[in-house]
């Protein structure tokens, strides 16, 4: 996939630079490409090069084109404003790199400074009792009053309380979501992605 001789960028001999976060979109994508990958591969690639950005491992031009593409891809499906952090580039959280195939860049949509306040996780069951979603938003709304900024994942059941409760109560909320930004899963959630993304 990738030769040493590729590799145009060492941290130790060069001065810092900017990043272009098109670029590395593009880079990113483009080594996702080849349909041999895998997140195992993609981790050990970025292991055995530990300074170098995606765009460090591909063609320019490729990655630009690449990146032309996906944005194009993105605003077809009606998404029009979103951003990306990439590692080693500012603003990537650093507990994401505490897993076993970590990935280098990461799409958003909406208020990316909520992810740097008092976060707390809320996730449960998809079929939840009427005892549990009762308690699930009783829950919410303390932590809302005291703060925090509630995580879930938007699935179907607790998930989605916990969500629309911190929506109710004025909070803030952060939907870790399992799809690309230009889908939603479940279905019935898509409005409520929607506004999570467009509100904050």
């Amino acid at each position: 996939m990738v030769s040493q001789s590729m590799l145009r960028f060492h941290a130790d001999d060069a001065p810092a630079r900017s990043v272009s976060p098109y670029l590395e979109l593009g880079a990113y994508e483009q080594l996702w490409s080849d349909p041999s990958v895998s997140f195992k591969s993609i981790a050990q690639l970025f292991r055995d090069n530990p300074d170098a950005l995606p765009s460090d491992l591909v063609d320019h031009e490729a990655a630009r084109a690449m990146a032309a593409r996906v944005v194009e891809r993105i605003r077809a499906a009606g998404v029009s404003h979103f951003g990306v952090r990439v590692h080693r580039a500012g603003e990537y959280p650093v507990k994401l790199r505490d897993a076993r195939h970590p990935v280098e860049l990461l799409y958003y949509r909406g208020a990316w400074e909520f992810s740097e306040t008092r976060c707390v996780a809320v996730v449960g069951t998809r079929t939840p009792t009427s005892e549990a979603c009762a308690e699930a938003g009783a829950l919410v709304g303390f932590l809302v009053a005291e703060d925090w900024t509630v995580v879930s994942g938007l699935a179907a059941g607790i998930d989605t309380i916990a969500h629309r409760a911190t929506l109710r109560a004025g909070g803030r909320t952060v939907a870790v979501a399992g799809t690309p930004i230009t889908s939603c899963y479940p279905a019935e959630n898509e409005a409520l992605q929607e506004q999570i993304a467009k509100d904050f």
